[in-house]
């Protein structure tokens, strides 16, 4: 899930899978990793609504990729905050994969 798993629209290009390469979401910018987790202003709302876009945000200024920034949360995090982020992390994954 974390280690190029994800069918994000460049990942699907790479595949020569015929699709554009905007995002599904917000429909605005190139969809990968990082954009659909979290520049995309949707990814956003869902950060902000679980009370988790300031840690989110946070881990960002920091981060040299996405899978570092996945694992740096999951070493951050405690309790019922890293529960939240693990389960909208599951979530997004599953929905893109659909």
């Amino acid at each position: 899930m974390v280690r190029g798993g994800l069918p994000t629209r460049d990942r699907l290009q790479q595949k020569w899978v015929p699709c554009t390469d905007l995002c599904p979401h917000c429909e605005t910018t190139y969809e990968n990793e990082w954009h659909l987790f979290i520049s995309c202003t949707k990814a956003r709302e869902v950060w902000l609504r679980a009370d988790l876009w300031e840690v989110v945000r946070s881990l960002t200024a920091t981060a040299v990729g996405f899978v570092e920034l996945i694992f740096s949360a999951l070493t951050t995090l405690e309790g019922e905050r890293k529960q939240d982020f693990v389960m909208i992390y599951i979530m997004v994954f599953m929905e893109t994969a659909e």
